[in-house]
C-alpha cells in the first residue's frame, strides 16, 4: 500500500498522543493574544507550552500552570473591559479543560473521528473560553455599556 492517503488524514496517528494533540489542538504557543479573546483550543496550545517551557527551563507543577494560565485569561477579559468570574472560578474552568484532555488523551488509541466524546471535544475546542460573570448583560447595562 502506498504511502498517501485518499481523503482527510487519519485523526488518530500511530506515532502516539503527542502528535495526535499536535493534530487535534495544535502546536503549543508561547503566549496568548491580547487582541481578542481565547478559545479552548489556543487556551489548551499554552497550557501545551507553558508544559514545554517548564520541562527545559523552570519546572512548574499543573497548579502553577493553571495559577499562570487563570492570570493570563483574566488580564485579557479585563482589557477588554468584560465582567470576569473571580480567579479561583477561572482556575476551575481551566482545570476542568485540561482534565478533559487528559481523559481523552488516556484513550486517545480507541477514539474514532465519529465517536461522541472524541467529536464533542473537537466541536468544542473553537468554542470562546467563557469566562464571563453570570449577569454579564445586566452589568453592562447598568454600567452604560451595552
Amino acid at each position: 500500500m502506498s504511502g498517501k492517503q485518499k481523503g482527510a488524514p487519519k485523526l488518530r496517528p500511530k506515532l502516539g498522543p503527542e502528535v495526535f494533540k499536535d493534530q487535534i489542538i495544535g502546536k503549543p504557543i508561547d503566549s496568548l493574544s491580547s487582541s481578542k479573546l481565547p478559545t479552548k483550543r489556543v487556551i489548551l496550545q499554552r497550557m501545551r507550552g507553558l508544559r514545554a517551557r517548564s520541562e527545559i527551563a523552570c519546572p512548574m507543577t499543573d497548579k502553577d500552570i493553571v495559577k499562570q494560565l487563570a492570570t493570563e485569561i483574566q488580564n485579557i477579559w479585563e482589557r477588554a473591559a468584560i465582567p470576569c468570574r473571580r480567579i479561583d472560578k477561572i482556575q476551575e474552568c481551566v482545570s476542568k479543560a485540561i482534565t478533559e484532555v487528559s481523559s481523552l488523551m488516556k484513550n486517545w488509541s480507541r477514539y474514532e473521528e465519529g465517536r461522541e466524546p472524541f467529536k464533542s471535544f473537537v466541536t468544542s475546542l473553537d468554542k470562546l473560553f467563557d469566562i464571563s460573570v453570570k449577569d454579564l448583560y445586566q452589568k453592562l447595562s447598568s454600567s452604560g455599556n451595552p
